[in-house]
């Protein structure tokens, strides 16, 4: 019965965090865009050149890097 109760728990903590990202998704921004320039086609490559992620928690760990 106490693995029931933990998959319980641990399926509601999902259902919980996947209704904060539907509702991240679903918001509404608060301004709206007041450009007119609109390219009529976009293609490209975007390339990373010595690009790293530190989080602020560990600053003195490398959380991705690219070279």
């Amino acid at each position: 019965m106490k693995d029931i109760s933990q998959i319980y728990t641990s399926l509601m903590t999902a259902a919980g965090a996947s209704q904060s990202v539907f509702d991240y998704l679903d918001r509404k921004p608060l301004q709206r865009p007041t450009g007119t320039l609109q390219p009529n086609e976009f293609r490209g490559e975007i390339e990373f050149n010595n690009v790293s992620l530190v989080y602020p928690a560990r600053p003195s760990e490398v959380a991705v890097q690219v070279r």
